[in-house]
């Protein structure tokens, strides 16, 4: 190789260098988007929770869920932090005559995935699951 290409092959290999390193950066800020995404969500499923607990809604659909929210001042708190509505199951247990309640979080992918596994990672794909303890847990 010639001397006077030496100049052209630094700049192509920092060239490089630079799109590998921005590269890592979208990757990195990506996942820190998500991760925190996911602890905002599991912030306002323990909040759901109390509130579910303390209110006792006859009903568990997106409105109702929505209703709840409005009441404790908390507008967003019926989604999870991708956007998707909390899907809540009710079952009523005979001893103590209280509603208990499972909230799932659709995560990114917005579909109800397979439960339980109590911690999935960072599978964010996979619904995080929460009723009267933690079922299904992301790692943050």
């Amino acid at each position: 190789m010639s001397v006077s290409r030496w100049p052209q092959v630094v700049k192509g290999g920092l060239a490089l260098l630079g799109l590998v390193i921005l590269c890592v950066v979208a990757l990195y800020a990506d996942l820190s988007i998500t991760r925190f995404r996911a602890k905002v969500t599991t912030i306002r499923m323990l909040a759901m929770s109390g509130w579910l607990m303390l209110d006792q809604p006859k009903a568990t659909d997106t409105s109702s869920l929505r209703e709840v929210a409005m009441r404790h001042r908390a507008d967003a708190y019926y989604k999870d932090a991708w956007g998707h509505p909390l899907v809540v199951e009710a079952w009523r247990d005979k001893s103590d005559r209280f509603n208990h309640y499972r909230i799932v979080a659709l995560g990114r992918s917005g579909k109800q995935s397979s439960c339980c596994q109590r911690f999935i990672g960072h599978n964010w794909q996979l619904n995080q699951v929460l009723d009267d303890e933690w079922l299904q847990s992301w790692s943050w």
